[in-house]
């Protein structure tokens, strides 16, 4: 089954809706600490939207953004984009969240930079690895949840990797939590500019 399928079928549509809404609420709950109720959102590769809607649904002001309509939320369909320039003006949201997207990006460092210029603050996060076999498990993981076992890019780092790329863009580390999930190693990276 690979996504192409889930999008075509009402039936697979509606399973793969019910499947991700438990991690969107995870997900949601951890990010919400830094929300501003009055904050413009903007949720860069949105994916599947449930996000998005969970978050619209609480009174916040989403725009999801991807390079393709991945979205399982009736009425919510992203922001269509080139993987490179958002099309969006400078500094128009409060917060933009990237959540287990950089690693799928085919130039991690600039979407980040582009982030950077369309908001004031970001939410990174992203599945880490610390050894060889962990990084493979994480792949796997990572493949198993998006359906997705050929197509992307798999530019994961460690810990110590991402926070060199923010520091190297200028981006000012303010928090940082750390999860886990079956036998990944997550990090939340909370940034402002």
């Amino acid at each position: 089954m690979n996504r192409e399928l889930l999008l075509n079928y009402q039936f697979l549509r509606k399973f793969g809706y019910i499947f991700s809404i438990p991690r969107a609420k995870v997900i949601t709950k951890q990010v919400e600490q830094y929300l501003n109720d009055d904050g413009k959102i903007l949720d860069i590769g949105a994916g599947t939207c449930n996000v998005c809607k969970i978050l619209g649904e609480r009174g916040y002001k989403v725009t999801p953004v991807d390079i393709k309509n991945w979205s399982l939320v009736e009425g919510i369909n992203p922001i269509i984009y080139d993987g490179n320039h958002l099309p969006i003006n400078k500094d128009k949201y409060e917060l933009t969240l990237i959540l287990f997207v950089l690693h799928h990006s085919l130039d991690p460092e600039n979407l980040l930079r582009e982030a950077n210029r369309v908001s004031k603050r970001i939410i990174v996060w992203e599945a880490l690895y610390t050894t060889k076999t962990n990084k493979a498990i994480t792949y796997f993981f990572d493949s198993l949840i998006t359906l997705n076992f050929k197509e992307h890019p798999h530019n994961n780092k460690n810990d110590k990797e991402w926070r060199l790329l923010f520091k190297q863009l200028g981006l000012k580390l303010k928090d940082v939590k750390y999860y886990r999930f079956l036998a990944t190693k997550q990090a939340l990276y909370y940034l402002e500019k």
